[in-house]
């Protein structure tokens, strides 16, 4: 199949997610298809099948941010990258799992009733008529109020459904309920606070079109690049001839930017089992964690992110949480950049020979320009500075030793 628009033949028809083109959300097919490969064949036969799948999808560069700091400065230097855990993102909702807690504590209840055989057919205060059973079952869960149903009955929300049914019944069958329902809570709580700490690694790139976009868009540079002074990185994404390719193109997800939470479902929770201190996960649940991870609130869009996330099973390919990475495509320093990291960077760039440019305020528009950068002319504005000091002085004879000092260190005399 060839798209006109870039002249470029795929190598899929456009209802296979692999294809550029297709119309679904790809990211969840490959998501459903690469998690089950792990639970069937492993993460390294996963990895070697499944790098290719995204070929299509992936853009030809990335741009990522870097404060002004030494990390920063060694990831650049040794073209390496260092993944943080999301639990130290800006965002508090970004990659924090959901679930409907009460809906867990309602599923939980009910599987226990019927375990511990308290339920009657007949009125009972010491077990749970079966018009009771079914009352809490059709009862509403979720934090919003029930939508409201013609001719029909608006559900009580669980929690009231539940104090209705204990004020009838016998004291110790009351508080049996509410240590059930405490015991679901726990059980809730510390599944999901596991699988909230889980140590997923996270890196963040930005999709943009070209340079002109990344000039643009000065909230990221505020945000991510210390208000300007830090840098930018363009990367090419060619991932064939690196360390740990594989595993890289795998773990690269665009951001899907929407309104709705994912969540997990309760009943799939519920059948993950904890193996002494380790929550054996199932196909669904591990989904969802990926599902979380790459969906943000669309008030975020303007970030248009991509990010590599590695799981517990890349762990081995980690040392102090950073993996090898791409060679810098070009660099764009900010704004604000002080001089001598500047300087730095420069020399930096020159000595691997990639190109590097210096953003600047546009006279004109709410933008950034650039301008080349060349080591010979940060050179040539510092001997400038420095002469236009030593000019100022009064004394001739301090003024011409000065000069001669200056031009000396300039020329390596």
């Amino acid at each position: 199949m060839i798209d006109w628009d870039n002249k470029i033949e795929s190598n899929f028809p456009r209802s296979d997610y692999r294809n550029r083109d297709f119309s679904g959300y790809w990211t969840k097919h490959f998501v459903n298809d690469f998690v089950d490969s792990i639970f069937n064949s492993g993460i390294v036969e996963t990895q070697e099948k499944y790098a290719d799948y995204k070929n299509e999808h992936l853009p030809k560069s990335l741009f990522k941010f870097f404060p002004p700091s030494q990390y920063s400065l060694i990831n650049l230097e040794n073209d390496s990258l260092f993944l943080s855990s999301p639990r130290n993102f800006n965002d508090p909702f970004d990659s924090f799992v959901c679930i409907e807690a009460e809906k867990f504590k309602k599923i939980y209840l009910l599987k226990r009733l019927k375990e511990l055989n308290l339920i009657s057919k007949v009125e009972n205060e010491d077990k749970i008529s079966e018009k009771e059973y079914y009352q809490l079952y059709h009862s509403w869960t979720k934090e919003s109020e029930p939508p409201f149903m013609l001719n029909k009955r608006r559900p009580k929300h669980f929690i009231f459904a539940l104090f209705d049914i204990r004020n009838k019944k016998s004291g110790s069958l009351s508080s049996l309920l509410y240590e059930i329902v405490e015991e679901a809570r726990r059980e809730c709580r510390k599944k999901i606070d596991y699988i909230r700490n889980m140590e997923f690694k996270i890196s963040c790139f930005s999709n943009f079109e070209d340079e002109t976009e990344l000039l643009n868009n000065t909230t990221m540079w505020s945000h991510y690049a210390d208000n300007h002074q830090g840098f930018s990185i363009k990367y090419k994404t060619d991932f064939d001839n690196i360390v740990n390719g594989k595993a890289i193109k795998c773990g690269l997800f665009p951001i899907h930017y929407t309104a709705k939470v994912p969540q997990i479902s309760p009943r799939e929770l519920m059948r993950s089992k904890f193996s002494g201190e380790e929550l054996k996960l199932n196909k669904p649940v591990l989904k969802t964690a990926y599902k979380t991870m790459t969906t943000k609130s669309r008030s975020w869009s303007y970030e248009k992110e991509w990010r590599l996330i590695l799981s517990n099973y890349d762990s081995d390919i980690l040392t102090n949480n950073t993996i090898p990475f791409l060679k810098a495509e070009a660099i764009f320093l900010g704004a604000r950049i002080e001089s001598n990291l500047k300087k730095f960077l420069v020399q930096i760039a020159e000595k691997k020979e990639i190109p590097i440019y210096q953003t600047k305020l546009s006279n004109e528009t709410f933008q950034l320009r650039l301008e080349n950068l060349y080591l010979r002319n940060i050179q040539e504005e510092e001997y400038r500075n420095r002469s236009q000091i030593i000019y100022q002085l009064e004394n001739h004879n301090d003024k011409q030793e000065k000069i001669n000092l200056l031009n000396k260190e300039r020329y390596n005399l």
